[in-house]
């Protein structure tokens, strides 16, 4: 399985590569720094795991993150996107930048990232794109931040929720293209956390809740018994 997330601005993306290649999963993970390099990760790191590949990604470039997928894809077809969003991980990356830089950095970038993997899993049928959001208590914007800069921080949050439940139904009305949409929230300390978000992306039935939130204490039969 080969499995693409975004991205190494938040810390815990690598927790999940790590877990996911502790299952025999490939990992590209995407590097929004000018100094990444696109290298698969030397085999001792973590011995029996599969590999993991780092790829520079400019978020404000459309070419940039073609080529991304594209890179991705060059372990296999790319199974599933997975994009990550941690307001309290962002808002160092967002200090600085103007609210429409921040809002193209973030969401708008995930939106044409998931565009580009979406289309090449409805071309083979088969795929999956993950919405993975922080939840719990949030430290919010950096204090230094200008209030409108903040405001809109706060708001590619919302912006980053409302994106993945109306992919989520969209896709779900169109299930015959074979591909899903899962939907998770949790406290990235949370202990267990990661064993638990690589379980359901991997679940080949854990995307068929209709545009719910899966959370570490909302179990899967659970959802499948309201639907029934």
């Amino acid at each position: 399985m080969n499995v693409l997330i975004a991205d190494s601005r938040i810390p815990a993306a690598r927790l999940l590569a790590a877990d996911l290649r502790s299952r025999d999963v490939s990992v590209t993970l995407a590097v929004p720094e000018k100094n990444a390099e696109s290298h698969p990760a030397r085999p001792e790191t973590q011995p029996g795991a599969s590999a993991l590949l780092e790829v520079f990604w400019n978020p404000f470039s459309w070419l940039s993150t073609e080529s991304l997928v594209f890179e991705a894809s060059g372990a296999g077809e790319l199974d599933a996107l997975v994009l990550l969003f941690d307001l309290d991980a962002l808002s160092p990356f967002f200090s600085g930048l103007f609210p429409d830089e921040i809002f193209r950095s973030s969401v708008a970038a995930f939106q044409s990232l998931a565009g580009i993997v979406l289309k090449r899993c409805r071309k083979r049928r088969s795929g999956r794109i993950v919405f993975l959001l922080a939840a719990g208590e949030k430290q919010g914007a950096s204090p230094d931040m200008p209030e409108l800069s903040a405001i809109t921080a706060a708001s590619a949050e919302s912006a980053f929720i409302r994106f993945g439940e109306e992919t989520a139904a969209r896709v779900f009305k169109t299930e015959s293209s074979g591909t899903d949409v899962l939907l998770m929230k949790a406290s990235f300390s949370e202990e267990g956390v990661w064993s638990w978000a690589a379980d359901r992306i991997l679940s080949p039935d854990a995307g068929k809740h209709s545009g719910k939130w899966l959370s570490p204490s909302v179990r899967l039969g659970a959802i499948f018994q309201r639907r029934t």
